[in-house]
């Protein structure tokens, strides 16, 4: 029973992480494209955005925690 729901929740979590790392290096890269082109509204946007990112990250970091 364990075993089963470990080999479930590993292989979902590690993905989970793959794709968070794979967007906040998107984020970083466009966030730094928009400061040297000086696009301050898009720039600004980014940075919201990016920064809901990491309030769900924190979010869904706490609940798994908060679960075991």
């Amino acid at each position: 029973s364990n075993t089963t729901v470990m080999v479930i929740i590993l292989p979902l979590s590690l993905l989970d992480t793959t794709f968070l790392a794979w967007m906040f290096i998107s984020f970083a890269r466009t966030i730094q494209q928009l400061r040297l082109r000086r696009q301050t509204v898009k720039l600004t946007m980014y940075k919201q955005l990016c920064g809901v990112f990491i309030a769900t990250a924190a979010l869904s970091v706490a609940v798994v925690l908060y679960q075991t």
